[in-house]
């Protein structure tokens, strides 16, 4: 791995240049718009309204992401070729000596690998759960993912939890209590095959709003916006979605990270 001496802050740092794709805050006006979504996002998980950030697709999310926290930065993953941080990372981060997690190993558990891998790095963007030929995934415990936050305090924290649905352990409420920890969570096809089809293609960012707020905010059309509030009002769509998860865990064999 490439030496790296810089050291990193997740503090904000200002935006040196605009992107053609990039867009402010959004106005009072724009935020009064999307508010019924952001609403039932952050009933779901028990945040903040300012905590929140809805986008059209998981793709969109990245793209912001990428834009505003891993150009120019050294960047670790632990994600599978299916994570939505994949190919992103790759081309829009710029230079950065990256390290790929998928490819550590260690005799003591996946837990260590990412602290050290961690601490040589500015950014590290772990997904899980990971759904794999084998089975699910899950990397990190709650209990683990605050002792990496602990032990690598300097990193900023980037959580790919879009099959958040099949985690035994879900990490939502855990991330949502650290500092420099942003999270992308995704629906797909669960909610999809519940009949909400709208909420399944698109995705929402939560962390701490100094982190959240200086996202480029996607374009959301009032028809899209009037379909995901009424997929997430369907009578019992929660319950079912939780159903089908559990089903599909049980096909499946659930792994923890310790290989």
């Amino acid at each position: 791995m490439t030496a790296c001496n810089a050291s990193f802050s997740y503090i904000v740092e200002p935006q040196r240049t605009s992107q053609v794709n990039d867009r402010p805050t959004p106005c009072v006006g724009e935020s009064n718009l999307i508010r019924p979504w952001i609403e039932r996002l952050a009933a779901r998980i028990s945040s903040g309204l300012d905590e929140v950030v809805p986008f059209t697709t998981p793709e969109a999310a990245v793209r912001a992401i990428s834009s505003r926290f891993l150009r120019g930065r050294r960047i670790g993953r632990a994600i599978t070729q299916a994570s939505p941080f994949g190919l992103s990372t790759c081309g829009t981060a710029g230079a950065n000596c990256e390290v790929d997690l998928t490819a550590c190993t260690t005799r003591g558990g996946l837990l260590p690998t990412l602290i050290s891998c961690a601490r040589d790095v500015d950014v590290l963007i772990v997904e899980t759960p990971q759904r794999t030929s084998s089975g699910v995934r899950e990397l990190l415990t709650p209990r683990e993912l605050l002792e990496l936050r602990a032990r690598s305090p300097k990193t900023l924290l980037i959580l790919d939890l879009v099959n958040e649905d099949l985690a035994k352990d879900p990490l939502t409420q855990a991330a949502l209590l650290l500092p420099g920890t942003i999270a992308l969570r995704g629906f797909g096809a669960l909610w999809a095959a519940e009949g909400a089809k709208a909420v399944a293609d698109t995705a929402f960012v939560f962390g701490a709003p100094p982190l959240v707020s200086t996202l480029a905010r996607d374009s959301i059309s009032l028809d899209l916006l009037a379909q995901v509030v009424a997929d997430f009002d369907s009578s019992d769509i929660d319950r079912r979605v939780q159903c089908a998860a559990r089903l599909l865990r049980e096909r499946y064999t659930v792994s923890p990270s310790r290989v």
